[in-house]
């Protein structure tokens, strides 16, 4: 039943391609959004509270209307793990961003809210998980992030959006990545590069990147262009994590990379980001 709901979702999506519409972009914060590498005297870094740790707490938010002006779409980001229910919880739900997306379709027939995941690798919304507030089961947790992360689309949705424009240009390829032990074969990594004109790039990396990753390529590649980094893309492995969470160690750090794994990605970013001229 899931497979067939995914591919009528798929066939839906192609059916409309031609759909003519106006694109413009704004960016919101999502405050609950905590690294979660917390540093301990005794068992070093655990999965935890970090307030002082790095975040990426922006979110951006592409809004689709007609040419008639009717609000069709939005898709936005955040760069944190859907994680706020325990492992108790059994049943099927996308967590905060899910609810996120329900608020934001709420009396608006034919509206779609798209989500597209941050570099959350080592970030958890906050609080999440039984017992942290009293009297507040974890469904209600996360709804009440949802409904924080809606209202900061809103926002975005409303406030001095930017027009986007210009041609879609897009790369793509495969590059090694290397493990500390060298009996452990290479593993191929997918890097891509998405450009909306000079408006919007979209940086695509693969499996759960940390969040250095996201605030290192907002900042070398700011121009005009608004930056947007994905995690989780066209592959998944586990954690890829940056040099500083590597050299911290802990669950993040665990798969075993090399030390050059960051820098042969941010190589490849930029030799792709440099590929795609200018329109």
């Amino acid at each position: 039943h899931l497979q067939d709901q995914l591919a009528s979702i798929a066939i839906s999506a192609l059916e409309h391609c031609d759909q003519p519409a106006r694109i413009s972009m704004a960016t919101g914060m999502a405050h609950f959004v905590m690294n979660r590498r917390e540093f301990t005297p005794d068992r070093g870094v655990i999965l935890g509270v970090n307030p002082r740790g790095p975040v990426d707490r922006s979110v951006p938010a592409l809004r689709l209307t007609s040419p008639e002006g009717k609000l069709l779409g939005v898709l936005f980001q955040t760069a944190c793990h859907n994680t706020t229910l325990g492992g108790d919880f059994y049943q099927v739900t996308g967590d905060y961003a899910g609810y996120a997306q329900e608020y934001l379709q709420q009396n608006r027939p034919g509206f779609q809210a798209m989500f597209l995941m941050g570099c959350a690798g080592d970030q958890n919304p906050y609080p999440r998980r039984s017992g942290i507030v009293p009297g507040v089961t974890d469904l209600e947790v996360a709804q009440q992030h949802g409904r924080s992360l809606a209202n900061s689309v809103e926002m975005a949705l409303t406030v001095n959006p930017r027009g986007v424009n210009g041609p879609i240009q897009a790369a793509y390829e495969e590059i090694d990545l290397v493990y500390a032990d060298p009996k452990k074969p290479l593993h191929p990594y997918p890097v891509q590069v998405v450009k909306l004109g000079k408006d919007v790039t979209f940086v695509a990396l693969g499996s759960e990147v940390t969040v250095d990753y996201s605030l290192r390529f907002k900042k070398e590649l700011a121009g005009e262009a608004a930056v947007w980094v994905a995690g989780y893309s066209n592959d998944y492995t586990g954690y890829v994590p940056s040099l500083r969470v590597l050299k911290e160690g802990g669950y993040e750090a665990a798969a075993g990379w090399a030390e050059d794994v960051e820098d042969r990605i941010a190589t490849k970013v930029h030799e792709l980001h440099g590929k795609l001229k200018d329109p």
